[in-house]
């Protein structure tokens, strides 16, 4: 599960609850994870270069100044309307491969 709308700097209590089909449910433990701080300037994004375009596909990487995650968003027109998938890894290279 992706969890969005997160704030910076906060530590979050969680537990797993699970059914099954007789609707008898267990709970986990209490877990616990805390987000990164905020960064006040975001990445820059540079040396974006792509390679092996053909009807099928393409490959595209770029880095960032600093070490973060990271997605793709594409499309046909400028309004783009498609995402890769996030990459969550925090690392300074990126890179994409589409393929239909």
């Amino acid at each position: 599960m992706t969890l969005a709308g997160l704030a910076a700097s906060t530590a979050y209590d969680f537990d797993v609850v699970s059914a099954n089909a007789a609707a008898q449910s267990s709970t986990s433990g209490n877990s616990t994870f805390s987000t990164l701080a905020s960064s006040a300037t975001p990445p820059q994004v540079g040396y974006v270069s792509y390679w092996g375009v053909n009807n099928t596909g393409i490959t595209i990487s770029w880095s960032t100044d600093v070490p973060a995650n990271t997605q793709l968003a594409y499309g046909t027109t400028t309004a783009l309307g498609q995402l890769s998938p996030l990459q969550t890894a925090m690392t300074n290279s990126h890179g994409v491969v589409l393929t239909t």
